[in-house]
């Protein structure tokens, strides 16, 4: 009992901390620490849970993808590849509807926190043309933004997954949140774009398309890349990334390359991850709890899990608009856990839904807030807009865990 009490305080300390401003990377590490002596540890045992992220082979790798993935995109921003990916799409594609969902999808790429400000001018820009109002315009950026989090490998959410739960085969989480994602932007499009008149941009000149492509492809080669190395050539993920980085390097001007790279290495993520692995190996210290949670498992409907892994997930997203809060405190909680392993995976792909839900709609958002600071609309303003996407999300969470269970289980 001692030990869920504990883990109960995280749920109030962690928050807390945030509020205060503490990185959320030292945010994990005093949590973790507080919880670890609070649930019975001695200091040597939470030295010991410490030592082993940087012993323990899934998390090291975890921690290095991350790292190299902070560094290729940084990389691609300040050569301006990016900046030439959008040009490309814009000579490629003519429809004004689909250009303004696919330029937020494509810097979705980019993960940096408020990134959604990137791609913001774009489509204000194609929203004003389609007469879209200010605050429909700063949904679609934000839906379609969003897209990446579900579906790249080497996303920080699908990295931190694997690395908490590591028998979870990532590709096959990804073809899950592939449904999810479906639903998005499916909802998205319709509620949003369905009843806009569209618009056709000028046809590009003989050739010109063709060469576009090209570049195109070129250009977004050290995102597609790093799936083929990792799939087709069954290279580790971190090894991918870096090979990636090489082709970035011939992709640039090579103009202060290496300096370049200290300066997009992002410690404020390295330490994240640090913390967010400690914090899972104080959990799986205590063994107590985890034989209670099992029991619990065992003992409780399916639909009462569900509903608290909602209703934890929302609270805790909504109250520090990140997604690895719930991710964090929760994931730990079901990785130890005596399941068959396709349980395993619907119960994270939930967790991992959620989690995005509690984060995307929560007013601390800050995607949101300067996505409409920059197309000029109020949150009140956005929030009337999400009166029927916010239910069919969460609907649909409960719709395709049904579905997909009923098929796997």
């Amino acid at each position: 009992m001692r030990q869920i009490i504990s883990v109960l305080l995280a749920v109030v300390l962690l928050p807390l901390l945030m509020k205060k401003k503490v990185g959320f990377g030292a945010a994990m590490l005093i949590t973790g620490t507080v919880v670890g002596f609070s649930g019975g540890l001695d200091a040597r045992s939470i030295f010991v849970a410490f030592t082993k992220v940087f012993t323990t082979p899934s998390s090291v790798k975890a921690i290095l993808v991350v790292a190299l993935v902070s560094i290729m995109c940084g990389l691609l921003r300040k050569y301006s590849i990016v900046d030439s990916i959008v040009d490309s799409l814009k000579k490629i594609i003519t429809g004004q509807k689909l250009l303004m969902v696919s330029i937020p999808a494509v810097m979705g790429i980019m993960q940096v926190p408020g990134g959604a400000a990137i791609s913001a001018p774009f489509a204000d820009s194609i929203g004003k043309d389609l007469q879209l109002e200010p605050p429909v315009r700063s949904v679609v950026n934000l839906a379609f933004r969003h897209i990446s989090m579900f579906v790249l490998p080497f996303s920080a959410n699908i990295i931190i997954t694997q690395g908490i739960v590591p028998e979870i085969d990532i590709y096959a989480l990804i073809g899950l949140n592939l449904l999810f994602v479906a639903v998005m932007i499916t909802a998205a499009w319709f509620l949003y774009l369905g009843n806009s008149p569209g618009g056709t941009l000028p046809a590009p000149a003989p050739g010109e398309r063709k060469k576009a492509l090209g570049t195109l492809l070129l250009n977004f080669s050290p995102i597609y890349m790093i799936v083929v190395f990792n799939v087709a050539f069954g290279l580790p993920l971190y090894i991918a990334v870096l090979l990636c980085i090489g082709i970035t390097f011939f992709l640039s001007d090579r103009k202060d390359f290496p300096a370049n790279i200290r300066r997009s290495f992002s410690s404020k993520i390295t330490l994240m991850m640090i913390g967010i692995y400690f914090f899972r190996n104080v959990i799986n210290s205590f063994d107590e709890m985890l034989i209670l949670l099992n029991g619990l498992f065992a003992a409780a409907s399916n639909t009462a899990i569900l509903g608290a892994v909602a209703v934890f997930a929302v609270l805790f997203g909504m109250i520090t608009g990140l997604s690895l809060v719930p991710m964090t405190l929760l994931l730990p909680l079901v990785a130890p856990l005596q399941i068959s392993s396709n349980e395993m995976l619907l119960y994270v792909w939930f967790i991992y839904i959620w989690s995005f839900i509690g984060y995307y709609f929560s007013p601390l958002h800050l995607c949101q807030i300067l996505s409409n600071e920059c197309i000029g609309c109020s949150l009140g303003s956005t929030y009337r807009e999400y009166r029927f996407f916010m239910p069919i999300l969460m609907g649909s969470s409960f719709v395709l865990y049904s579905i997909c269970r009923m098929i796997m289980v």
